[in-house]
């Protein structure tokens, strides 16, 4: 209990998350690129944190399709088969909180 009040947010406090990915790739003519992505999200006022919706619904969402057998491969997947993105994405964005998703 000491440590759950000490790690909560005090009135008007926000979680913030910063991600920049930089891939290498190589397209089907040989050449090679790169690829830049960029996120910056914020907790909403009383709402879910930030780490709740880009970690969290992300990885219960990922497991449910294992279990679900939607997804049977193994490995990075996101690239490989735009099957998964698609139903990984439109669960996520479903899920709107993790209140209408879990």
């Amino acid at each position: 209990m000491a440590t759950q009040k000490k790690l909560s947010f005090e009135p008007g406090e926000r979680d913030m998350a910063l991600r920049s990915h930089e891939f290498g790739t190589r397209y089907e003519d040989g050449t090679m690129g790169k690829q830049t992505t960029t996120f910056v999200g914020y907790r909403y006022e009383n709402g879910d944190t930030i780490m709740e919706k880009t970690v969290g619904i992300t990885a219960v969402t990922g497991v449910q399709l294992i279990l679900e057998n939607v997804v049977r491969s193994c490995g990075m997947l996101w690239r490989a088969n735009s099957n998964h993105k698609r139903d990984l994405e439109s669960r996520v964005f479903a899920c709107g909180s993790r209140r209408n998703c879990l």
